[in-house]
């Protein structure tokens, strides 16, 4: 499963459902067919997401990540290396892909395991909407979906060997 996170509507933050919509319309299956890859558009809901986690035996989340790196950079980590910009929510709508995954893993600890964050770093936060996102980001959209489509093609080979 393909999860592509944030608001399309706020510049920046939209960049996981525009890489997700990118891996969608260019993904070619490997050589395993026994890998059903789908493709699901999470928006801004981080409790359904941790559900989503859960359910699935294999997920990719993408979405923009504040990593104190350059505008555009694409980072991938594991779940839990993703930290929460603050410990304790004061609503559930402060809740992002950190918390999460800290949540989903906090009742299958192996999920850990079986999930990749790919993230990119945002430039600026939407004042306004409808609000465009940065020459940055956007840029950073073929090269996120690189690394989702390599992981795809890892895990079809991997699935491969398995049932052989």
């Amino acid at each position: 499963m393909v999860f592509g996170c944030g608001n399309p509507l706020a510049g920046d933050d939209g960049v996981g459902v525009q890489v997700l919509h990118r891996v969608c319309s260019s993904f070619v299956p490997g050589k395993c067919p026994a890998l059903r890859v789908q493709f699901r558009e999470l928006g801004t809901d981080a409790l359904s997401m941790a559900a989503h986690l859960i359910e699935n035996d294999r997920a990719i989340v993408v979405d923009a990540m504040q990593m104190g790196r350059p505008a555009g950079t694409v980072a991938v980590f594991s779940p839990g290396r993703v930290r929460t910009a603050t410990r304790t929510p004061l609503t559930l709508h402060d809740l992002g892909p950190g918390h999460a995954a800290h949540l989903a893993i906090g009742i299958d600890a192996d999920l850990a395991h079986r999930t990749v964050m790919v993230g990119v770093q945002p430039k600026a936060s939407a004042d306004s909407f409808p609000a465009p996102m940065t020459e940055e980001v956007s840029d950073a959209i073929p090269r996120a979906a690189a690394v989702v489509r390599r992981f795809l093609l890892q895990w079809d080979a991997r699935e491969c060997r398995e049932r052989a």
